[in-house]
């Protein structure tokens, strides 16, 4: 009934998904402003998730000794107490996470626990119940502040104390590798720790994009030196050749497939030179270099300019 009471309070108060309910009477002091709290998500049938108290607070698992003092309160039918974010954030700027405590072990040890602080709680000003009225549409049951023992108009009631605390609000941690962490105050930053693999995978990612910029450029250095050279064959053009066209230039000069002849593949005399290999299977038998009975020359167009040098 307790959990039913204050599931009807947050329902009411229709904060839009922020405060969460205080699951039991018994754990109603272990949801106050810096406490710690595990959240895990209950399973894929259940989109919500499960909120666990614990004993301990930030302090507990923060290194060193140093108090934290950044909490504040408002008063009025119930009482709100919350953590200042500002003056939190500037406590724990410089602080670390110590991973030998309990808590931290055994959170690190689950991929669905993420550790959350509790920023905000809100508690009962006085006398509260949870009443169960009878009507035409069936039972509904509404969350109210008592000024007397027994009012009338209810069927059933549970009644629980002033200042007890009936929600809670929280915001996640995310637990760095080194020890450093950062409080996610907003709905976009999730929490949890960072994994060795996650930093694996991030100095992977970040090595790809280095190597694929130093391969971009490599490959920009080759297209700027193919233009220049076709630019630079170009000048000896009168007019734009075709494969037919070139089949026969210069008298007896012949361009042949080289592989016909038992020659291998290999770089053109013209513009397969220094560290560019430009490699061709034509060339012409009429011509020779450096003792060789034949040269190795791009159809199109190394043949046309190679002979026209030759004249």
């Amino acid at each position: 009934m307790f959990a039913a009471a204050t599931k009807s309070f947050v329902k009411q108060v229709g904060d839009g998904g922020r405060l969460v309910p205080v699951p039991s009477l018994s754990e109603a002091d272990k949801y106050q402003p810096l406490s710690l709290v595990v959240k895990k998500k209950r399973c894929f049938l259940f989109p919500r998730y499960k909120f666990t108290s614990t004993p301990f607070t930030l302090k507990d698992i923060l290194l060193g000794d140093r108090e934290i003092s950044a909490v504040k309160a408002s008063f009025g039918v119930v009482t709100k107490h919350e953590v200042e974010v500002s003056t939190l954030l500037k406590e724990i700027t410089t602080r670390k996470i110590n991973f030998d405590h309990s808590l931290i072990r055994q959170s690190r040890s689950s991929r669905k626990a993420v550790l959350c602080v509790v920023m905000e709680s809100i508690r009962t000003s006085r006398q509260c119940s949870l009443s169960v009225h009878a009507g035409i549409r069936g039972e509904a049951m509404r969350f109210h502040f008592m000024d007397e023992q027994n009012p009338k108009g209810r069927e059933k009631a549970i009644v629980f104390p002033a200042h007890t605390t009936i929600a809670f609000s929280v915001f996640e941690l995310f637990i760095y590798l080194d020890g450093a962490f950062d409080l996610c105050v907003t709905s976009v930053s999730k929490g949890g720790f960072e994994r060795e693999d996650t930093a694996t995978f991030a100095l992977l990612y970040r090595l790809r994009n280095i190597l694929f910029e130093r391969n971009r450029r490599v490959m920009d250095a080759i297209s700027r030196s193919q233009l220049y050279l076709e630019d630079l064959f170009s000048d000896y053009y009168d007019k734009p050749l075709s494969m037919t066209d070139i089949s026969l230039k210069e008298g007896t000069h012949i361009r042949v497939n080289l592989l016909n002849h038992n020659i291998p593949k290999g770089p053109c005399i013209l513009c397969g030179m220094g560290n560019l290999k430009r490699e061709t299977v034509y060339g012409c038998f009429q011509c020779s270099v450096d003792g060789q009975k034949y040269v190795r020359l791009h159809a199109v167009p190394c043949f046309d300019i190679w002979h026209k040098r030759m004249k």
